[in-house]
């Protein structure tokens, strides 16, 4: 599934679906709404991808949020091919999402450490490529990243989509927790000896009320919406056409904008009223910040910013 979705929002909305009843239009649609952000990343990368040839439809499929936070902020030597250079970005990107997701699949009732706070290095990267855009551009620049941080913020914290947590009703969350849950839970137990549940795997079957067919239809009608999605600015801006000057002046300003939201949508589970208040995440992201200013190295500052969260989720705000 991984490989054909390749979006983390839906693959996980995917998840849920699979274990709910059999409806192709709300997936594709949920698909859309939640690929909307794509449509931007393609405004933004039209004239990048210009002259690409057989390359351009793999670099449209694979322009997810990492490929285009990688694409957008990077500046590309004159001596480098500029079309192989997107087209392995979104290919190592995703067969390293291929290869986790299998990985995890496969092996991660086996993980015994912390991994408490691992997550957060996808918002490391996006607040890395924010700063080092901030520090190598104008500052008319500056206003559309500033404008791309403030806007989304200001939109999630006055309106909580429910989307953005669990799209899908409660019951098809527990069913997947009840599909996840691990050996050795209570929950897994029949009795105080800590065997099996005799009768899970029946369960197991009447969790899953879709056919096979009816599961693969699911799976490519949310590949199709996603595709959708990163597809649609391509087709109705193609090369031989001349896009509107304002859709061109949109190319110029998204790519820094559209580098602000992906920060605040990587931090839209935080809320500031309840649990944390976010500290751990705003002293992390100074974290990151000081360590680019200082170093300017990208993979130190994320694995730097991802530390600092870690310790700090795991023994402060535990």
């Amino acid at each position: 599934m991984s490989a054909f979705i390749f979006t983390g929002s839906m693959e996980f909305v995917t998840v849920n679906l699979l274990v709910s009843a059999f409806n192709p239009f709300v997936t594709f649609m949920l698909a859309v709404m939640l690929g909307t952000r794509h449509l931007f990343y393609g405004i933004s990368m039209l004239g990048r991808f210009k002259n690409m040839g057989a390359k351009k439809p793999y670099l449209i499929f694979s322009l997810c949020d990492e490929t285009f936070a990688i694409d957008n902020g990077t500046i590309i030597a004159a001596d480098v091919d500029r079309g192989w250079f997107y087209f392995f970005v979104g290919l190592l990107n995703q067969s390293s999402w291929v290869a986790g997701a299998t990985l995890g699949g496969l092996l991660g009732e086996r993980i015994t450490f912390n991994t408490s706070g691992l997550d957060f290095i996808m918002t490391a990267m996006f607040a890395v490529i924010f700063v080092d855009q901030w520090l190598t551009t104008k500052r008319k620049s500056h206003m559309a990243a500033l404008t791309g941080i403030a806007v989304p913020a200001i939109c999630l914290g006055g309106v909580r989509r429910r989307q953005f947590h669990d799209p899908i009703p409660g019951r098809h969350a527990r069913h997947v927790h009840s599909a996840a849950a691990i050996p050795g839970r209570p929950e897994d137990r029949q009795d105080g000896r800590g065997e099996r549940n005799e009768q899970r795997g029946q369960g197991d079957e009447r969790m899953m009320i879709m056919t096979t067919w009816q599961g693969v239809i699911t799976i490519i009608m949310a590949m199709l919406g996603t595709m959708l999605t990163r597809f649609l600015p391509f087709l109705l801006f193609p090369e031989s056409k001349e896009p509107p000057r304002f859709i061109t002046y949109l190319g110029t300003v998204l790519p820094y904008a559209m580098t602000g939201l992906l920060v605040v949508y990587s931090l839209k589970g935080v809320h500031l009223t309840s649990g944390s208040h976010g500290i751990p995440e705003l002293l992390a992201i100074i974290a990151i910040a000081l360590l680019h200013i200082w170093k300017r190295n990208m993979l130190l500052s994320i694995a730097g910013g991802t530390a600092v969260y870690m310790l700090l989720v795991q023994l402060v705000f535990s």
